[in-house]
């Protein structure tokens, strides 16, 4: 009879807490004080993170899975333009890796190591973050880029209308 490894029983605590999971996490975001995160409606807390659920559950069931980085893009991209700041997205990262520990700590099958499970929920939450800046720095110099293009193209064309008009 195989085993069941480390991933599995993180799937199918996931997923047999999926509810619970969702609320406390929602609830820690809401009370994120002096952050965006603090005004965003409960139901919209709830499928902002049942659908990171969802991508956390890809990733760990197909490691070559894009879902992850996909998401992150998409993720920075919103954030960004909702006006978040980076180290707000950080901690909110952080609060869902947290709620995540905690339910391994108290779900774990008892005959199994649960720091096996906490060593797969630490690489995918390093995998997070190590995304995260980059991606959002990235895309701050792109939207700086396009600013300045834009402005560049609005003076030559004061400039083209100023020698025009003499």
């Amino acid at each position: 009879m195989p085993t069941t490894t480390a991933k599995q029983y993180l799937i199918k605590t996931i997923e047999d807490h999926r509810e619970e999971l969702i609320l406390r996490i929602c609830r820690q975001l809401q009370a994120y004080a002096h952050s965006h995160y603090e005004t965003i409606p409960f139901e919209r807390h709830q499928e902002r993170e049942e659908r990171f659920l969802n991508v956390i559950l890809d990733t760990l069931r197909d490691e070559q899975s894009e879902a992850l980085s996909l998401y992150l893009e998409d993720l920075v991209v919103q954030r960004a333009d909702e006006g978040y700041a980076l180290q707000e997205l950080e901690e909110a990262f952080n609060i869902v890796q947290e709620t995540l520990w905690q339910a391994l700590a108290k779900y774990w099958p008892i005959e199994e190591s649960v720091i096996e499970g906490m060593v797969v929920l630490k690489k995918l939450f390093k995998d997070v973050h190590s995304l995260l800046g980059p991606l959002y720095f990235q895309n701050s110099y792109k939207f700086s880029a396009e600013k300045f293009d834009d402005m560049r193209r609005k003076f030559a064309e004061y400039r083209h209308t100023r020698n025009g008009a003499s």
